[in-house]
């Protein structure tokens, strides 16, 4: 099941304030996230009546307008030769964008390799030509100059998008306006299919240039290697854009559409939830497939938040390394603090774990080289942390949960009580500085 909900972008923490609505019938607050869970309970409870059983797993599809074209390329980190699905996108209504993806599917799975997206080539760019042909049209025949008359042009906007559905299955459409200025005259006029396809020339030129870099970005794939070509938006109905598209590609892809946009997103969440499911990608009440959920970073010796992954960034799987050194001669030891949040200061966060390794060769400050590696599994639920001594080969790990701190751990002993609760002395004995070159 996919449901579309707008994206929140969530402040730091020491500023952040969660939204919340009143309503005149009760002298509650509610937080919008209680509404967003009671609507997601009765929807839930829907399907489960229309499908009559129970819905173990709910996929919820995040809009996220230019960030879509990197939301989907983790959902396979091997990329596997498959069929490659070139998909575009027409807006129509008030919402007027085109977005080309070129997609890679496997076996079931769903990998985004390339996306492209035009503010000013979507439905409403069409309709907004011939807007300004038919006024100029009518100016010349009339004198009437028209383009302030807000009234006006809502009502031509109306007929000029059920003219260009009218076109998509007959050569032509008339377009009559009756005026309501005091000496006005009505505006009436036949727009025939060529008569469109002129006007628009240079968006129908627009989108097969952007059809040609999206593949030129996928840097692997070329017109000859897409299987498969899905429309979606009403103007994808246009008859010579799709003709010039399949003049593009020749006859060897399928081509397919819907001019409900709407039924492209739904479909493809609920294809990805099945893949989801099938596969047991993930493993916890709540897995943020697409985005980071949480920051996720070390506190190095002047106590600031070192970060290895942002909140909402775009890969959830983390595997990332870096290079430390020791921040007194002669240290011994260094203890590596994972936090979480978005604070600054790493002790302002929510401490989620940590190592000791001990064992150092005496040697000047900077000199030692600790490699910390963090990464992540089962759908970012498990954080993976080891810590390295270049000079020995040593290693010592732990395993943690983002909800759920210090789950497990292997290696040389790790005392929790002193990470949290030890002298100023000895936290800082064990602190470590970034080299330079990370």
């Amino acid at each position: 099941m996919g449901i579309c909900l707008s994206r929140t972008v969530q402040t730091k923490r020491n500023t952040c304030t969660h939204p919340t609505l009143s309503s005149t019938l009760t002298s509650r607050n509610r937080y919008v996230r209680y509404i967003t869970a009671k609507y997601l309970y009765e929807l839930v409870a829907s399907a489960e009546s229309i499908v009559g059983q129970a819905i173990t797993s709910i996929t919820i599809v995040l809009p996220d307008g230019q960030n879509i074209r990197t939301t989907a390329k983790e959902i396979l980190n091997d990329r596997l030769k498959g069929n490659y699905t070139l998909y575009d996108h027409f807006n129509s209504g008030r919402a007027s964008r085109f977005e080309v993806s070129v997609h890679e599917v496997d076996g079931g799975s769903y990998e985004t390799v390339s996306s492209i997206y035009d503010q000013n080539l979507g439905g409403n760019d069409f309709n907004r030509l011939v807007i300004d042909h038919l006024l100029l049209v009518h100016k010349n025949k009339t004198g009437q100059d028209l383009r302030n008359d807000e009234t006006f042009l809502n009502r031509l906007g109306s007929e000029v998008e059920y003219a260009k559905r009218v076109l998509s299955v007959q050569d032509w459409a008339q377009i009559d306006i009756e005026s309501l200025q005091p000496g006005g005259q009505d505006l009436s006029e036949m727009l025939t299919r060529s008569q469109f396809e002129d006007v628009n020339m240079v968006l129908f030129n627009k989108t097969i240039m952007a059809i040609d870099q999206v593949l030129k970005e996928s840097l692997m794939y070329t017109k000859d290697d897409i299987q498969d070509v899905v429309f979606s938006g009403g103007s994808a109905k246009v008859p010579f854009l799709q003709s010039a598209i399949r003049e593009y590609f020749g006859s060897h892809p399928k081509y397919h559409g819907s001019d409900h946009s709407e039924d492209t997103v739904v479909l493809g969440a609920a294809k990805l939830a099945h893949w989801f499911q099938d596969r047991r990608h993930f493993d916890g009440a709540v897995c943020c497939f697409g985005v980071t959920p949480s920051t996720i970073g070390i506190k190095t010796a002047d106590g600031a938040m070192f970060t290895f992954t942002d909140r909402d960034s775009d890969f959830l799987e983390i595997n990332k390394m870096f290079t430390f050194s020791t921040a007194m001669d002669n240290q011994d030891r260094v203890v590596v603090r994972v936090f979480r949040e978005d604070e600054e200061r790493a002790d302002q966060n929510v401490f989620l774990g940590g190592v000791e390794l001990t064992g150092l060769a005496p040697a000047p400050k900077g000199d030692p080289k600790i490699r910390v590696r963090i990464t992540s599994y089962s759908c970012g639920n498990y954080i993976n942390l080891n810590v390295m001594d270049v000079a020995t080969g040593r290693i010592n790990g732990s395993i943690f949960t983002l909800s759920q701190p210090f789950l497990h751990d292997y290696g040389e002993e790790f005392q929790y009580a002193m990470l949290e609760e030890g002298s100023a002395e000895i936290k800082a004995a064990g602190e470590m500085i970034l080299l330079p070159g990370n």
